[in-house]
């Protein structure tokens, strides 16, 4: 049986070999407000609760609620920085009700181009 250290460490190394804006990273907002991709079509929310899973394949699963906006990836600029995000998947993988072991690994940052309007958001 796995560790959760050696769980982690294999997921984090799969997700972070994705390229571009992935499910679980941050939109920083021109107001500065931080809200976090939902879904692969690029839907936000989750800064006010959520739950994101975190599977073998390297790949969230988000839980919760969403704004009604989808952003597309290419109005999104990734800004260099990273910031600690919560996560969670089975301890030792073992799936079982009420068996989460829960951490923070490091997401990507993006920022809305100029000419998008997050009035909406």
């Amino acid at each position: 049986m796995k560790t959760n250290e050696e769980i982690l460490t294999e997921r984090v190394e799969l997700f972070d070999q994705q390229i571009g804006p992935r499910v679980g990273d941050y939109i920083r907002l021109k107001s500065g407000k931080l809200t976090r991709i939902t879904s692969s079509g690029m839907s936000t929310g989750g800064e006010d609760g959520g739950s994101y899973y975190l599977n073998e394949l390297g790949n969230f699963s988000y839980s919760g609620g969403l704004h009604n906006i989808n952003i597309s990836k290419h109005d999104l600029v990734d800004t260099g920085e990273t910031i600690d995000g919560p996560i969670w998947f089975f301890n030792n993988g073992i799936m079982r009700p009420r068996n989460k072991a829960e951490f923070n690994i490091q997401c990507r940052i993006y920022e809305l181009r100029q000419l998008y309007n997050e009035t909406t958001i």
